[in-house]
């Protein structure tokens, strides 16, 4: 779990001082900022690691950290990236699909932890909120 943490908190950092390191900052436009009809599929997945605002990555952030433990044991840590992966994916093209529902073609970035919420509230005996 904190590895991931580790990871949106260093992208959050990227994103918020563009100057730090040159070229940097653009690649991150370029793959994590997706659009909606741009035919591209990386950047789906990259902004599930990219927030706007520290309010953002901070609740996402507390999300992973009280579900993803349990998770994590109940489904193995393995199965538990892909699905952190999968639900990041998924609620990023569900975005951008709403998007394209109201007719906007501006570009979006980022996801949801709640993303998650599916193995949340999947019935297992391994998730002791469940029992």
């Amino acid at each position: 779990m904190g590895g991931i943490i580790a990871i949106n908190v260093l992208v959050f950092a990227l994103w918020k001082t563009p100057n730090a390191l040159p070229g940097v900052w653009q690649q991150l436009t370029r793959q994590a900022v997706h659009h909606p009809l741009a035919g591209r599929g990386l950047p789906l997945l990259a902004s599930t690691f990219s927030h706007q605002e520290a309010t953002h990555l901070l609740f996402n952030m507390y999300a992973l950290s009280t579900f993803g433990p349990p998770l994590a044991a109940a489904m193995g840590p393995s199965t538990f990236l892909a699905f952190y992966l999968t639900a990041g994916t998924a609620a990023s093209l569900g975005g951008m699909a709403v998007k394209v529902a109201q007719g906007s073609t501006a570009g979006s970035l980022g996801t949801h932890t709640f993303a998650l919420n599916p193995g949340v509230c999947n019935p297992s005996p391994q998730l002791p909120w469940l029992q």
